[in-house]
């Protein structure tokens, strides 16, 4: 018997968005390099560290776009859930700081914890959660906490709480 596999969304679904931001990123860093050649040691270090931020952004969007479209070959390696959460610490306390705020960012992890997983995409899918809820947070100061517990018959539960939201329900739908 043959199986049919699903077929991958069309890349209209997905590319385009994806692509859009990828371009933001370029546009973003296009604007900071005019500020490299500033005499202010002050303006450099700020441009440098939005250019660093975009890259970032851009190269985990470009590996989660070649994920998709070569039909998701994923990586699986062995993973502990406190390194994962340590990169998406630094990448959001990155971003964050570059908002001007500096997020409270709480880790509980059992350090026993462990699964298979393509970190790459993992950082990228809870980077991207972050970064969507940053447009509804506004201003206001971030408060996450990042948990990974023992979810019974060998699975692992990544949770991502965000205790400085509150988005109406209608938001939510």
């Amino acid at each position: 018997e043959t199986i049919a596999l699903p077929v991958a969304a069309d890349a209209t679904t997905w590319l385009y968005p994806a692509q859009r931001e990828v371009e933001a990123a370029l546009t973003t860093i296009e604007s900071c390099t005019p500020l490299l050649n500033l005499t202010s040691e002050t303006a450099r270090r700020a441009a440098t560290q939005v250019i660093a931020a975009e890259c970032g952004r851009a190269r985990r969007i470009v590996k989660a776009m070649e994920a998709l479209g070569n039909g998701a070959p994923l990586r699986r390696a062995c993973l502990r859930p406190a390194d994962l959460f340590d990169k998406v610490q630094n990448t959001f306390r990155d971003e964050q700081r570059l908002l001007g705020s500096e997020p409270a960012i709480h880790i509980t992890a059992d350090s026993h914890l462990s699964f298979y997983g393509d970190d790459d995409m993992l950082l990228t899918a809870m980077a991207g959660t972050l970064t969507a809820l940053s447009a509804a947070a506004g201003n206001r100061p971030r408060d996450l906490v990042l948990s990974a517990v023992n979810a019974g018959h060998g699975s692992i539960a990544l949770e991502l709480t965000d205790r400085s939201l509150a988005l109406p329900e209608m938001f939510i739908r």
